[in-house]
């Protein structure tokens, strides 16, 4: 197993804030300080668009599963529904206040949700740009940043200095939930963690910036294992194939890590500047590192 730098890129002013694989294509995204979003091609160093549209800092993006657009949210609230092959806005919706700090889809590409810097979570409908529900957080509750939907429409968030806090499906029509409490899951974390589902929506992965990683059997809420990574996690993502991660450190440090042994397997050879972001290719075998300084890695990954 190992990792091969094959190419750099010159890609933002300021750092590169978010990166994100378009489904089914060669392309992918990149989103940074300076506002813009670039849209690549994979196998070469040309620039296939700019996007141009936020006015503030890039902060997330995500993909739909089976059309090339995508959405970014940005430090000022703004979020913006994209055709990015053609960098044609295709609806901005309501901003709010404060930087969105997480961003996904549902599993069919109908709901768009976001998550804020003060805790809030929105859902939006990702075809009409309507929001359907607005989840107000407590006095003491910020910072979303695992924002994922299981497999029935379950809205699961984390926050900082909270459990997991779990929505369960809402009708279309529903507006106003203001006062919906959410079921809590596992133990207040006190740092917001990323969270990802695996083996067909069966187990939720839980990663801290501290580098504790928790599998939670979804449905019987059971926590089937527990790891140590690297302390001071900048970014981490799962691997096509679900049995590696690609974990990002202060150092700058790369690695990648079994998750059926719970060891690091090798190191990549790390960009001079701390890494801000992280992308997997959609056939799983180019991993795309962002850097604090604007720079864009892309390594190829040969995993057994």
């Amino acid at each position: 197993m190992q990792a091969q730098l094959i190419q750099t890129r010159r890609a933002h002013t300021g750092g590169v804030r978010t990166l994100t694989a378009l489904r089914g294509s060669q392309y992918f995204i990149s989103g940074g300080d300076d506002g813009l979003i670039y849209l690549w091609d994979l196998y070469s160093d040309s620039l296939q668009q700019t996007l141009s549209g936020h006015e503030a800092p890039l902060t997330v993006s995500a993909a739909f599963p089976e059309r090339q657009f995508i959405a970014s949210g940005d430090q000022e609230g703004k979020l913006l529904l994209w055709n990015a092959p053609t960098a044609e806005v295709v609806r901005e919706l309501q901003p709010q206040s404060g930087p969105v700090t997480a961003l996904t889809l549902s599993p069919d590409g109908t709901r768009l949700h976001s998550g804020y810097s003060s805790g809030d979570v929105y859902i939006h409908d990702a075809i009409n740009g309507r929001l359907l529900a607005h989840y107000s957080s407590p006095p003491n509750v910020e910072h979303v940043r695992g924002l994922v939907v299981s497999q029935n429409g379950d809205l699961i968030a984390a926050r900082t200095q909270q459990p997991l806090a779990v929505w369960p499906p809402r009708p279309q029509e529903t507006t106003s939930l203001n006062g919906v409490a959410p079921r809590e899951f596992g133990d207040p974390l006190p740092e917001a963690a990323w969270l990802t589902f695996i083996e067909n929506y069966s187990l939720l992965m839980q990663v801290t910036p501290a580098g504790q990683l928790t599998l939670w059997d979804w449905h019987s809420g059971r926590a089937l294992r527990d790891l140590t990574l690297r302390p001071d996690i900048q970014a981490v993502l799962l691997i096509p194939g679900e049995r590696h991660l690609l974990v990002a450190s202060r150092g700058p440090h790369l690695s990648v890590w079994s998750l059926i042994t719970g060891t690091p397997l090798f190191n990549l050879d790390a960009p001079n500047a701390e890494v801000t972001a992280l992308a997997i290719s959609r056939d799983g075998h180019h991993a795309l590192v962002g850097c604090e300084e604007g720079s864009l890695h892309i390594y190829r990954l040969h995993l057994s």
